[in-house]
C-alpha cells in the first residue's frame, strides 16, 4: 500500500473503527508519546472525512504508517486543499497562550485559513482565544480553534456526509470569527456550534 491508498483506506468502516479506538486511548492517557498520536488521529480524521483535493502532513510515518515523529518545528502539522479553501492545520493537546502562535504558517493568500485541532475545545485558554481573535483583526490571517471530538462524531454519524458538515464547519467558523466583536462571543458560538 503507498500513502495515497493509506489515505484513502482511513474512510473505510474498519480504519474509522481503529480511529475511534486511538481517539479513546488519548482520552484515557494510554498511547504514548501522546502529542505524536494526537497529531496522527487529526491526520487521520482529515483523512476519514475526505472531500479534500490534497492532503499534506509534515508528520513521520514508518513503512506501516504508524507514527514516528510529529512534524518539525516551523512548519505546518497538516495542508488540506479543498475546492474554495486551504486549511493550514496544527494539532495540540496544550492550547495555551505561547504555544500556539502559528500565524507564520499563513501565507497572504484569503483562501488560506489556519485550524487549531484541540482535543477539548472547553478546555482552551482564553489567552489563546483573544490572541487568535487580535490577530486576524490586526493582519487578516485568520486561525480559527476545532475540537477532535466533533471530527470524530462527523466520521462516526455518517462518512459520507462528514465532507460537507466539516466544510459547512468552517464556513460558519469563519463568519463568526470575522464578525464577532469579541473573542469571548467567538468562543461561546463555536463551542454551540461544536456540540
Amino acid at each position: 500500500m503507498n500513502l495515497n491508498q493509506w489515505i484513502k483506506s482511513q474512510q473505510s468502516k474498519s480504519e474509522i473503527e481503529k480511529i475511534h479506538i486511538l481517539s479513546q486511548n488519548i482520552i484515557s492517557c494510554s498511547t504514548d508519546p501522546l502529542e505524536v498520536y494526537f497529531e496522527y488521529l487529526v491526520i487521520r480524521l482529515i483523512a476519514g472525512i475526505n472531500g479534500f483535493k490534497n492532503l499534506e502532513f509534515g508528520m513521520k510515518l514508518d513503512c506501516d504508517f504508524k507514527p514516528i515523529s510529529v512534524a518539525p518545528g516551523g512548519n505546518a502539522d497538516l495542508i488540506v486543499t479543498y475546492t474554495d479553501v486551504e486549511l493550514v492545520g496544527e494539532a495540540t493537546l496544550r492550547p495555551i497562550s505561547g504555544k500556539v502562535d502559528h500565524f507564520s504558517h499563513l501565507d497572504d493568500t484569503e483562501k488560506q485559513i489556519g485550524m487549531l485541532f484541540v482535543q477539548d475545545i472547553e478546555k482552551v485558554d482564553s489567552q489563546v482565544w483573544n490572541t487568535y481573535k487580535v490577530h486576524s483583526n490586526e493582519n487578516g490571517k485568520l486561525f480559527m480553534i476545532c475540537d477532535v471530538k466533533f471530527l470524530l462524531k462527523l466520521l462516526l454519524d455518517d462518512q459520507k456526509t462528514s465532507n460537507k458538515k466539516f466544510l459547512e464547519f468552517i464556513k460558519t467558523s469563519k463568519d463568526i470569527w470575522l464578525t464577532e466583536n469579541t473573542w469571548k462571543n467567538i468562543r461561546d458560538r463555536i463551542i454551540v456550534l461544536l456540540k
